[in-house]
């Protein structure tokens, strides 16, 4: 099970991979923007998650959710790690 805490460094993640996104292109691609808006409407998801969590605990958490963080974790490691390559 997820905490609040483990949650919004997720999202803080997904902040950090927009920010370097933006910062290291000046003029992205249509694919490139559409990944930023997905990442973003992501993060939008994750702040209203982490408000339930805030209002009614981690039992919101089920387990699709829980799934989705995951995933959500090896795709910023993934990133992270291609960053920390180049």
């Amino acid at each position: 099970m997820y905490s609040y805490h483990e949650v919004e460094a997720i999202k803080t993640n997904l902040e950090w991979i927009v920010n370097q996104a933006a910062l290291s292109h000046s003029s992205p691609s249509r694919a490139d923007q559409k990944a930023l808006i997905d990442l973003l409407e992501l993060i939008q998801f994750y702040e209203i998650l982490l408000d339930l969590i805030n209002e009614f605990g981690t039992a919101v958490i089920d387990p699709h959710i829980s799934e989705g963080l995951a995933v959500t974790e090896t795709l910023i490691a993934r990133v992270k790690n291609s960053a920390k390559a180049m």
